[in-house]
């Protein structure tokens, strides 16, 4: 399964495309971003950033399937500077969600190299349950794992003149139409004066954002299949009893011959940017008005799967509680008791405890509490799960 969010390469590119994906089972989303990154309890350590190079597997299935030709790219070490870099973006994400993302290790993508060509726009995390990117000697290596491109990394990609912050917010800002028509060489590649002109929504992002976002994912993949029955567990969300609106927001718009299958056809026959960012505003609007939710002008990542929905609601919740849409009373309350549920051991133990605020750790002085040993989840099903969340 693959859910991207800061994750996935256009057709068209970043830096240098004119034209938009036109391929894939939903077009809108080819370039989501996929991302996540780094640490248990503390920072990384040297060990934890892979050293070497070598051809690492981001998604097993897509591997498999292409025969090796996606799902696959090369990876070279890190500059201490860059590993530096990510150090300090990790150390600002709360220790509770550090520890309990059970993401191991980090890969480099080689420098250079174009998004459509690595199959990756920024970051792209997924689950390694060790059946690949063993090491060298054989060593099987289970937990969340990420792949790390220039375009993350502060003056990288473009005219290397912005930080990771901007170049990932205009690359966002250019897959949701942000600017609707093509731009002009020198345009493309002056990142800060992109970053400057998009909507408001999309200045907010910021790479802490996007870690906090992908952490998330690891820490609700330990709450997932059917031994988790409680209602503030990812499950008891989803669940018969659960709040969540995802399967009838899914079951609504996805009907066969319904509006937003003939949207994304016409998206994939889109023979210019102009074209296309036309159909896809209207593709938007139509979502936006059957109530899915919405982060930033033309995004809909929310509804591609309920990993995305889910972690969605959390980031939002986090980072931008006041800009949210779409999500309702009763999902922003069941995300309040979640944070409680999976972060502070008295309530999960006594609901009548005293409770935590939404993004803040307990004490590390609680016994067995989320700054403790770091939390090892189910992590038992599929090869590879790749998630994404924006």
């Amino acid at each position: 399964m693959i859910a991207v969010a800061f994750a996935a390469a256009p057709a068209f590119g970043v830096s240098d495309g004119t034209c938009p994906p036109v391929n894939g089972s939903d077009p809108a989303n080819e370039l989501a971003i996929s991302v996540g990154l780094l640490a248990r309890l503390q920072s990384f350590v040297s060990t934890n950033y892979v050293q070497r190079e070598q051809d690492t597997t981001f998604d097993l299935r897509d591997a498999t399937d292409s025969h090796g030709r996606t799902g696959v790219i090369g990876t070279e070490p890190f500059s201490p500077e860059e590993m530096a870099e990510l150090d300090r973006l990790e150390a600002k994400l709360p220790a509770c969600v550090r520890n309990k993302a059970n993401i191991v290790r980090a890969f480099r993508s080689k420098r250079g190299m174009a998004a459509e060509r690595l199959g990756i726009v920024g970051i792209a995390y997924a689950y390694n349950n060790g059946t690949y990117n063993k090491d060298p000697d054989g060593k099987i290596v289970k937990g969340g794992q990420v792949i790390i491109t220039d375009l993350f990394l502060d003056r990288q990609s473009f005219n290397k003149q912005g930080d990771g912050d901007a170049q990932m917010q205009v690359a966002m800002g250019w897959s949701t139409c942000q600017p609707p028509k093509g731009l002009s060489a020198e345009k493309l590649s002056d990142v800060k004066t992109r970053a400057r002109e998009l909507p408001s929504q999309l200045k907010k992002l910021s790479r802490e954002r996007i870690f906090f976002h992908e952490h998330i994912h690891g820490v609700t993949h330990e709450q997932e299949e059917s031994g988790w029955t409680d209602p503030s567990s990812v499950e008891g969300f989803f669940g018969r009893d659960g709040v969540s609106r995802y399967e009838k927001l899914r079951a609504k718009v996805y009907q066969a011959g319904g509006p937003l299958e003939k949207y994304n056809e016409r998206l994939r026959n889109a023979r210019s940017r102009e074209e296309y960012c036309v159909i896809f505003q209207e593709r938007a609007d139509y979502l936006k008005k059957e109530g899915v939710p919405s982060r930033w002008p033309g995004d809909t990542h929310a509804l591609d799967d309920r990993d995305e929905y889910v972690t969605i609601l959390i980031e939002q919740m986090m980072y931008d509680p006041q800009g949210m849409t779409g999500y309702t009373a009763e999902e922003k309350a069941w995300a309040e008791n979640w944070w409680n549920y999976t972060f502070n051991p008295a309530y999960r133990q006594n609901g009548s405890a005293p409770r935590i605020k939404f993004g803040e750790c307990p004490s590390e002085s609680v016994a067995g509490g989320p700054n403790s040993s770091p939390s090892s989840g189910s992590m038992g099903y599929g090869n590879s799960q790749t998630y994404g969340g924006w």
